[in-house]
């Protein structure tokens, strides 16, 4: 319905209100509404929003909702069992099938205990999905790479053999292009200057005059650095982020989320200094290569 008051050519374009009350029921509703927007957005645009997105309502009918309402009843079994135990005989047919059967059922808690839920699955969500994107590993987005393709040859591999003629009909073709490459290889001596770059030392004009031994102790010596700034960002940052949490779940949660997140990095750190050698296995049909040597230039 939301889609069909506006169509092409239209000059006034509709404004669309959607009244929903103060009850915490109707946040499952806002979210399914969300849900199907974003869905019916991907479809004919490939991307989640658009005019019609539902943008004041928290979409937490998604698989970091998922992954978030199964870590709380999980940490809390006084809850799975006033939602009457949720987690049992999941059929596993849908990525969401426990976030919609637990808002399903909290119309069964108390006001209060509503509300406070609503909030922790909303905050939670929020909190995982901006981690997510921030790794490059959202699920909810997708993100486009110009690769400037060209057609350079095409073979057909299904013929036609309708004798309607639509959209959804004809030809099946393999094309053959010319594509840009993203990335193009470094030298040896351009991995050494970058590492010297973020080590801040002067670049050179020949391999020969890199001095191994002094790159790893200047290496060493900023790791040291970049985890004690690290530890002090984290310990500002778990400040900032804790006076926004009302309750001591959600703060022990986020809390054990930073510590974790800090020892992966730490370790990080001190395995691949800059400088640090490693080993890339590589499986290529076109050239006999099985092993090369790269330099990690990893930086804070």
């Amino acid at each position: 319905m939301l889609g069909r008051v506006n169509r092409f050519g239209q000059v006034v374009e509709p404004k669309i209100t959607l009244l929903m009350s103060d009850l915490p029921a109707e946040k499952r509703l806002g979210a399914i509404l969300s849900k199907k927007m974003a869905m019916l957005n991907a479809n004919t645009t490939a991307a989640r929003d658009s005019a019609l997105s539902v943008s004041n309502v928290v979409d937490f009918m998604n698989p970091y909702g998922e992954e978030v309402i199964g870590e709380l009843l999980e940490d809390n079994p006084e809850l799975d069992a006033k939602l009457a135990y949720p987690t049992d005989n999941l059929q596993g047919e849908s990525e969401t099938e426990l976030i919609s059967r637990v808002t399903g059922r909290i119309s069964l808690l108390c006001i209060n205990e509503q509300e406070n839920l609503y909030t922790l699955i909303e905050t939670e969500t929020l909190d995982l999905i901006a981690q997510k994107e921030a790794m490059g590993e959202s699920v909810l987005r997708a993100e486009q790479l110009n690769l400037d393709a060209r057609v350079i040859a095409r073979m057909e591999v299904i013929p036609d053999t309708s004798s309607v003629q639509n959209e959804f009909t004809g030809s099946v073709y393999l094309d053959v292009t010319d594509t840009k490459v993203p990335v193009k290889p470094l030298t040896q001596l351009q991995v050494i200057n970058l590492v010297r770059e973020n080590l801040k030392l002067k670049a050179l004009k020949q391999v020969n005059d890199h001095d191994f031994d002094q790159v790893k102790h200047q290496a060493k010596q900023q790791t040291r650095e970049a985890i004690a700034q690290l530890r002090q960002d984290v310990k500002d940052y778990r400040s900032q982020i804790l006076h926004n949490k009302y309750d001591s779940y959600s703060r022990d949660k986020a809390s054990d989320r930073l510590k974790k997140q800090l020892a992966h990095v730490t370790s990080l750190l001190w395995k691949f200094p800059p400088n640090q050698p490693i080993t890339l296995s590589v499986c290529n049909d076109w050239q006999n290569v099985e092993f090369l040597k790269f330099c990690s230039f990893a930086s804070g």
